[in-house]
């Protein structure tokens, strides 16, 4: 259950990193993407290995479109961004990647110190559409609702429109289009 949360934490981290260094207002779609101006910038992947009883490890995927141009992005351009294209040149990879990555090391130890309550505080600071209609997509069925929380595992919590509330720990969340 904790493996959502690292993902989490990776996602506070980038979106903190792209805030602090580049003053740009970033924003986390649950659970794993990181959003500028209503367009992806970065998606973020773990993958793991466990047993039974305990995680043996984690890969931690953080893909951030860095130095892309507007006409590199081209017909995408309405949906994803690049940090390039939102603070007007070229960014180190080197340097951001070190601030990344000493922003995950900081979450990390508040993590393991004081739990997931500060990390989800956070991600909710920076969330897309709490308190909005979104649309859940899984497999088989799709659900609308308020998207109103996330729960201690970073699990999202959707409440319907006769009171009802499920929690989701995967799919694909939509802003919902009224009309």
């Amino acid at each position: 259950m904790e493996v959502t949360q690292i993902t989490m934490m990776a996602s506070v981290a980038v979106a903190k990193t792209l805030e602090r260094a580049f003053d740009v207002p970033a924003r986390v779609k649950w659970p794993n993407d990181i959003y500028i101006q209503g367009r992806k910038v970065c998606g973020i992947l773990a993958e793991m290995a466990a047993e039974a009883d305990k995680v043996r490890f984690i890969v931690l995927g953080i893909g951030i479109n860095v130095n892309q141009s507007i006409e590199e992005l081209g017909m995408l351009e309405q949906i994803a961004t690049s940090l390039r294209a939102q603070v007007g040149y070229i960014v180190s990879r080197a340097e951001l990647l070190k601030t990344v990555l000493e922003e995950m090391d900081y979450l990390y130890i508040k993590w393991q110190q004081e739990g997931f309550d500060p990390i989800k505080k956070m991600w909710k600071d920076l969330a897309l559409w709490i308190g909005h209609m979104v649309t859940v997509s899984g497999l088989q069925k799709t659900w609308a609702g308020e998207m109103v929380d996330i729960d201690e595992y970073g699990a999202l919590v959707i409440r319907f429109a006769d009171g009802t509330r499920q929690t989701f720990y995967s799919g694909d969340v939509s802003l919902r289009m009224s009309g």
